[in-house]
C-alpha cells in the first residue's frame, strides 16, 4: 500500500509541475520550483540546528549558515530580484536526454513484454525529443514547446498515477 501511495503522491507532484509549466513557462515555473524548494529547506535547516542546540548534538553549524543562505535565496526569487531561468538551455537538452531515456525504457519494456508500458514510454519519449528538436531549430517555437511540455509532463504524472492502481505486484526470483 505504500509503494501505491507514494507512487500517487509522485504522480500528482509530476502532475502540478506540468500544469505550472503550460500555464506559467518555464521561467517562472523553475523560479517557483527553486523559491519553494529553498525556502523549505532553509526552514528545516533552521529547525534542526535549534533542535540539535537544544538536544547539544554537534551539527548545528551547518543548520544556522545554510538555512538562512537558502531563505534569502528564495526571498530574492520571490522579489524577482534572482532566475533561475537561465538554466532553460540545460533544461532542453535534460529534456532531450530524458526523451532519449524514455525510448530506451519503452524498448526494454517491450522487451519485457510489457506492451502497454513500452509504447507509452516510447510515445512519451519521441515526441519529447521531436518537440526538443524544434525548439532548437525554430526560434518560435518556444512558447508552443513549454506548453506542449507541460501537458506532456503532465500525462506522465497521469499515467504514473494510474499505473499505480492497475500495476500487478511483481513476483521477486
Amino acid at each position: 500500500m505504500n509503494n501505491k501511495l507514494a507512487s500517487v503522491l509522485r504522480g500528482v507532484l509530476v502532475v502540478v509541475l506540468g500544469i505550472l509549466i503550460a500555464v506559467c513557462g518555464i521561467g517562472t515555473t523553475i523560479n517557483i520550483y527553486f523559491g519553494v524548494v529553498s525556502i523549505i529547506a532553509g526552514v528545516l535547516l533552521l529547525l534542526l540546528a535549534f533542535y540539535c542546540t537544544a538536544k547539544r548534538l554537534p551539527l548545528a553549524l551547518e543548520g544556522f549558515l545554510l538555512g538562512p543562505i537558502l531563505i534569502t535565496v528564495a526571498i530574492a526569487i520571490f522579489m524577482e530580484k534572482l532566475s533561475f531561468g537561465v538554466l532553460v538551455g540545460l533544461l532542453i537538452f535534460v529534456l532531450m536526454g530524458l526523451g532519449f531515456g524514455l525510448i530506451l525504457l519503452g524498448v526494454v519494456s517491450l522487451v519485457r513484454k510489457s506492451l502497454f508500458y513500452g509504447v507509452g514510454e516510447i510515445v512519451i519519449g519521441a515526441l519529447l525529443v521531436l518537440f526538443t528538436a524544434l525548439y532548437l531549430g525554430i526560434p518560435d517555437f518556444a512558447k508552443a514547446f513549454w506548453i506542449i511540455v507541460g501537458i506532456l509532463i503532465a500525462l506522465l504524472g497521469v499515467a504514473i498515477i494510474v499505473f499505480a492502481f492497475i500495476d500487478k505486484p511483481r513476483k521477486k526470483a
